[in-house]
């Protein structure tokens, strides 16, 4: 077994097949892994991570009619050959079965969310970048700092290199309580209490 540090010093460089071969043949045991322009992370498992995700989670089970997006947790999604990230959540077009024998890609995409407590630099880094540059229409990242928790909402990406921007983004705090609206094509489906993200 490899065990695989949270740092780039213990990653790995590999594209799609070879990751693939490796994970079928059990060399990351149980851990939960993802590739990530050739180099392999591990996914993060604290308390406060898994409460947050759950929470989204939940929340956006409320918002989404089952019959026309699916809503993933920590499943891959296809860019390239050396990009297969598993965000946080995804939200997808259409139901479960359109996926059922393919991999989403980012025509698939309405929204993407990464919660960060110790992957921020590469969330709102190379993710960021490649999020933007493959067309991800909305991007999350929920920045956990406790009480200081916020959520960042990224939109317009622009750009197809590895410089591409989301021209737009907008903040909420856990700590002045607000609400983050969710849309998609133009249309808010309601909102996410930043604080109800927060474990206590």
């Amino acid at each position: 077994m490899i065990h695989l540090g949270a740092d780039s010093r213990c990653s790995y460089r590999f594209d799609i097949r070879q990751f693939r071969r490796m994970s079928a043949a059990g060399i990351f045991d149980d851990q939960k892994v993802e590739l990530v322009a050739g180099r392999i992370y591990p996914l993060t498992d604290l308390p406060p991570h898994v409460f947050a995700v759950e929470q989204l989670h939940e929340a956006l089970r409320l918002l989404f009619p089952r019959d026309r997006w699916t809503i993933r947790e920590e499943k891959p999604i296809l860019i390239n050959r050396f990009w297969v990230p598993k965000p946080d959540l995804s939200v997808l077009r259409g139901n479960r079965s359109d996926y059922a024998v393919r991999l989403p890609q980012p025509a698939d995409v309405a929204l993407l969310i990464e919660v960060a407590d110790t992957t921020y630099h590469r969330d709102r880094g190379v993710k960021w970048r490649k999020y933007a540059s493959a067309g991800v229409p909305v991007y999350i990242i929920v920045r956990l700092k406790g009480s200081d928790t916020v959520l960042e909402i990224w939109t317009e990406p622009t750009g197809k290199d590895q410089s591409a921007p989301y021209s737009n983004s907008v903040s909420y705090s856990a700590r002045a309580a607000e609400l983050a609206p969710v849309e998609i094509e133009g249309s808010c489906l309601g909102h996410i209490a930043v604080a109800d993200l927060v474990a206590r």
